[in-house]
């Protein structure tokens, strides 16, 4: 697991801050009986609140399943998704997708959404503590509740790589939370104009058009904190372009309304229009694309809305240097005061692959 996906501040490599020793809290086998592992209060091994002891585990290459018994009545958590505060029993599915927004019931297949948050949250039954269970795991998983008399029983499907577990133990909720942004990074502190009053749509397909939204709000007295532009400005829907005809005077116009205190947002995509846009070649020249799986000398590609796209691998350092440039160059050409990142992980409208000869040879889907 990349290093990177955790808050590398406080948990750098081969790095502990641990300041108890982890058999406090770990409860193992003896060397003849069945692996399993449990988790309990500090130096009370029999005041467990979660346990495997009992519970099916399997780990293979591309299965790994594995059953727990928590001390809990309700559970709140595993997001990206519309449903009830409190999970009722069902299967719950974490990956990043760009579903339809329905309530999910719990009922197969998944109905998650953008984002992927393997990490639920729970108070103890049998005393006022609090605690929440991390799966550390960048792929698919599939996290399957029953609630019973005792408490929860939890089955965790995965497919891919390797989960590390994390336990975040308190006597309140909010310390729990607390230690959980700690661990992963805690979110960008945002400026006050930010929650303010937005005005954003896709259609607004010139300069004059967004002139006039401002112009109504003005002339009405209504308050308005920033403008939102969809991919109308940019030139053939390419990333850090404006377009020069339809979008003639924009950074003139946006200086105008930032001088009066309105913002402007302009929307950027994840996916770089290949073969046709600046960002692109330099893009390939500093080799900061990610990489077909069959042809580790081209970029994979996918399709957006600018047509066929690569994505940037922004698990290479370098990357964000580009990426800062890019940035720089829309600057130029707009004052822009925030960016709205849009589709902001790979997303492509091909169902897989876009092209025959960037099929992976031995799926994974095939052998599951």
């Amino acid at each position: 697991i990349p290093s990177a996906v955790l808050n590398s501040t406080l948990y750098p490599v081969n790095t502990t801050y641990a300041k108890t020793n982890i058999s406090s809290y770990l409860t193992l086998p003896n060397k003849d009986e069945e692996f399993y592992f449990e988790i309990h209060t500090k130096d009370k091994p029999s005041d467990v609140f979660y346990s495997t002891k009992g519970q099916h585990f399997v780990y293979s290459e591309y299965y790994k399943a594995m059953g727990s018994k928590v001390d809990t009545k309700k559970l709140f958590g595993l997001g990206e998704r519309v449903s009830d505060f409190w999970l009722t029993a069902g299967t719950y599915t974490v990956w990043n997708r760009a579903g339809d927004q329905i309530i999910d019931n719990g009922e197969p297949p998944g109905k998650n959404l953008y984002s992927s948050h393997p990490v639920y949250f729970a108070q103890r039954q049998s005393t006022s503590d609090f605690f929440a269970v991390y799966h550390h795991n960048s792929g698919p998983q599939d996290f399957v509740l029953e609630p019973g008399q005792n408490g929860y029983e939890i089955n965790t499907v995965t497919t891919t790589g390797r989960t590390n577990l994390f336990f975040l133990i308190s006597d309140k909720i909010s310390n729990v939370v607390k230690n959980y942004y700690e661990l992963v990074g805690k979110p960008a502190l945002q400026p006050e104009w930010a929650f303010g009053w937005h005005q954003s749509r896709y259609g607004y397909n010139s300069t004059q058009a967004l002139r006039e939204v401002y112009d109504g709000y003005k002339s009405k007295n209504f308050p308005l904190d920033a403008i939102w532009s969809d991919v109308d400005y940019q030139d053939d829907f390419r990333d850090f372009t404006v377009d020069k005809v339809n979008y003639k005077g924009l950074k003139e116009f946006v200086s105008e309304i930032k001088s009066n205190g309105t913002r402007y947002v302009p929307i950027i995509g994840a996916g770089i229009s290949a073969g046709d846009s600046d960002a692109y070649f330099e893009g390939m020249k500093q080799d900061v694309f990610i990489k077909s799986f069959n042809d580790r000398s081209e970029p994979i590609y996918g399709r957006s809305t600018p047509g066929e796209c690569v994505f940037v691998d922004f698990l290479m350092e370098k990357s964000y240097s580009f990426w800062d440039q890019q940035l720089n160059t829309l600057f130029s050409l707009v004052e822009f005061d925030g960016v709205w990142l849009d589709m902001n992980e790979v997303s492509s409208y091909c169902d897989g692959y876009c092209y025959f000869d960037q099929k992976v040879l031995h799926p994974i889907d095939s052998k599951l």
